[in-house]
């Protein structure tokens, strides 16, 4: 079956990027002595990119399927930026305000070098709010979730934590769509107890997500193991805990996917 209508539901996010050169103290009147000066010096040294579930749906537009993102934000200009992002990537898109919460966003600055294509990162900022979504906005995703899964054949579930999906909001999401035999496939983070009894057609976390959410290991394990790839006894323990988890992917970075 080709999944050609995917309804992708998680947190959205904002990605912003400063490409920065170092700048001659001598050109800037104010320069103390003590900083550094960085400088942007072309259009191309910032950019404005769309992540989580929103960067998971334009995705799935840009390899010619169609998505429906649904997801919150807050009311600012990380939020604007958002619903404009989607609209240029040719997402259909039901996007939330929730009060007293930012848009996620993450914002990274790199040095960038002599070459256009190597870049070191200098500093990460990160602007969010991991509280869980309010039971309004929750009570208005249901409402347009029952809508949109008419015509849905594939429900993608992106959780980075950020607060949209709550465990109400995931057994709600799941339990419809098992009586509707949608599928629902899950991109985890660490904590997976929200999906613990339900029924889950695929699961894809990377190997640090698959070892602190699915084997609930020692964290010093997994980041000593953050360069290896599950082993056998690992995937039986994590199978043995998961039962109702019907197919995994676990991805391996440079080592492919298992």
């Amino acid at each position: 079956m080709l999944f050609r209508s995917i309804l992708v539901l998680g947190d959205l996010m904002i990605d912003h990027h400063y490409y920065v050169r170092r700048g001659d103290p001598d050109q800037h009147q104010f320069h103390t002595g003590t900083e550094t000066i960085w400088e942007l010096r072309a259009p191309g040294d910032e950019t404005l990119m769309l992540g989580g579930a929103a960067r998971v749906a334009a995705a799935v537009v840009a390899l010619g399927g169609a998505a429906t993102c649904i997801g919150v934000v807050g009311k600012d200009a990380m939020g604007t930026a958002v619903r404009r992002l989607l609209k240029n990537a040719h997402v259909r898109a039901q996007v939330f305000e929730a009060k007293d919460r930012p848009t996620t966003l993450k914002l990274r600055i790199y040095h960038r070098e002599d070459s256009p294509d190597e870049s070191s990162i200098l500093q990460r900022v990160d602007k969010e709010s991991r509280a869980s979504i309010p039971s309004e906005v929750i009570r208005r995703i249901n409402s347009c979730l029952n809508t949109e899964m008419e015509s849905a054949n594939l429900i993608v579930l992106e959780d980075h934590e950020k607060g949209a999906l709550t465990e109400t909001l995931v057994h709600d999401v799941v339990t419809a769509a098992n009586k509707r035999g949608i599928p629902v496939i899950v991109a985890p983070k660490f904590d997976w107890s929200k999906f613990c009894g339900l029924e889950i057609a695929g699961i894809l976390p990377n190997y640090r997500e698959f070892c602190r959410g699915g084997l609930n290991a020692d964290p010093r394990q997994w980041v000593e193991q953050n360069a290896a790839s599950p082993k056998r006894d690992e995937i039986e323990v994590a199978l043995e805990r998961w039962p109702k988890l019907r197919s995994w992917i676990i991805t391996c970075d440079q080592l492919g996917s298992f």
